[in-house]
């Protein structure tokens, strides 16, 4: 998302900083909510952007919060393109150890009439059903944890059971 610097004047002090915005007419709309009037701004260069830490990016005026309410709101959507995309991820990892274990398994039983010495090393690996039992879970609990309508408190709950049972099924296998 781009970042925008700016010059803005509120209560008669002139006032400098950055906003991440989808767009700069978002951007000015959010400062101009926060009770600035805009003087300047641009989309940041490089020098800038690097001035400011990912972590502090938002709504920032010379190093200082503006509450919450002035804050774009767009900041939980990202975080659901985060596990959106992690999920995606996980399918097309899950996917190709399925392969893994299909092409495996057929090759074990000298049905194919060609050899892949890479299934072959993966087959007997330890790790793979570790990471396929991994990748099914996180798939599982993410799913659960969407159609529980999402929270903090759910999501810890469902990390902690989740991972409670990958380290029993690590212990076993």
């Amino acid at each position: 998302m781009p970042l925008f610097s700016y010059t803005a004047h509120r209560d008669g002090h002139e006032h400098r900083g950055c906003i991440e915005a989808i767009s700069l007419q978002e951007a000015r709309d959010a400062l101009k909510q926060a009770g600035f009037l805009v003087q300047e701004i641009h989309e940041s260069t490089g020098e800038e952007q690097n001035a400011v830490p990912p972590w502090e990016r938002g709504l920032v005026i010379e190093r200082e919060e503006i509450p919450r309410s002035h804050q774009p709101s767009f900041s939980i959507q990202n975080r659901g393109m985060i596990l959106t995309t992690l999920r995606i991820y996980a399918g097309w990892l899950l996917a190709w150890y399925a392969l893994v274990f299909v092409l495996g398994a057929y090759q074990l039983t000298k049905r194919l009439p060609f050899e892949l010495p890479y299934v072959d090393s993966l087959i007997q690996s330890p790790l793979l059903p570790r990471f396929a039992f991994g990748a099914f879970l996180f798939l599982l609990f993410t799913t659960i944890h969407l159609s529980w309508n999402r929270g903090i408190f759910k999501g810890i709950l469902l990390t902690m059971l989740g991972m409670a049972v990958w380290w029993g099924f690590h212990a076993n296998v």
